[in-house]
């Protein structure tokens, strides 16, 4: 998994999150997060969080999910050649985002004295709390053995989270790569459904596949809350459209009875 580029994605969405992360008021101070890269070497930090105030620290951010015996020294001569380039003005800090303490390397004897420099969050060991942000990069480690399970929690908790839904599947295809279309389609409410780049794809590969996605999915819903579909709500979601079956995926979230589901089916 390229666990790099959804962190990159995940900064650029969400700034915050390197507070977040560093248990820092998400609203105590502005950032700029980029990518710098330093061109005696031909290098690029996975993410560099430049402050628009001279009193605040730089932080260069890492994400290391392999085990590597020289990270440390490569990563402190990456940012004395940054400093040396760019001469900024304020102090700097480094957070390394690792999945477990065992892939952490030694820092080292010749870098003790930069160790206070350094903040190394291990993911595996990360508390989200309330935090749908955090929840997200808690997901990426996640065993895959409870990662659905959490998806549908997160999904759940971050309700009017702009991208977070988008970010939710995009790590579950990481992660599972084998999943198929209907494994997607239960991870979501049928209200999420509609809005995933599953149901989008499937829109666009005809409408008679599209109408099959909603419909399996409204049948699932169906099962979920009355314990079985009655044939005759069956036969009426087969002569549905495509945009009738996208309006009975909303309104069934606040259906009540089979008898309501049949009066709204007309």
């Amino acid at each position: 998994m390229r666990t790099d580029t959804i962190f990159y994605q995940l900064f650029q969405t969400f700034p915050t999150l390197l507070m977040e992360l560093l248990g820092e008021d998400p609203a105590s101070t502005s950032y700029q997060f980029t990518s710098v890269e330093v061109k005696e070497k031909a290098f690029r930090f996975d993410g560099v969080f430049l402050p628009q105030a001279d009193d605040k620290t730089i932080w260069f951010v890492e994400v290391q999910f392999h085990k590597v015996n020289e990270f440390y020294g490569q990563l402190f001569s990456e940012i004395f050649l940054f400093l040396q380039q760019y001469r900024p003005v304020q102090d700097w800090g480094v957070l390394v985002l690792f999945p477990d303490r065992q892939t952490e390397p030694d820092l080292g004897k010749q870098y003790r004295e930069l160790q206070g420099r350094v903040r190394a969050i291990y993911l595996n060991e990360l508390e989200p709390g309330t935090s749908a942000v955090l929840g997200l990069v808690k997901l990426i480690v996640t065993p895959e053995a409870e990662v659905v399970r959490a998806a549908q929690a997160l999904v759940k908790m971050g309700q009017g989270v702009s991208g977070l839904l988008e970010f939710v599947e995009t790590i579950l295809i990481y992660k599972l790569k084998t999943l198929s279309r209907e494994e997607i389609e239960r991870m979501f409410t049928l209200g999420d459904l509609q809005k995933t780049r599953v149901y989008q794809e499937a829109k666009q590969e005809g409408r008679e596949e599209g109408c099959l996605v909603l419909r399996n999915a409204i049948i699932k819903q169906i099962t979920r809350k009355f314990g079985s579909v009655p044939d005759s709500i069956s036969t009426k979601l087969e002569q549905l459209s495509l945009e009738q079956l996208g309006a009975i995926a909303e309104a069934i979230i606040d259906v009540s009875s089979l008898e309501q589901l049949e009066h709204l089916l007309g």
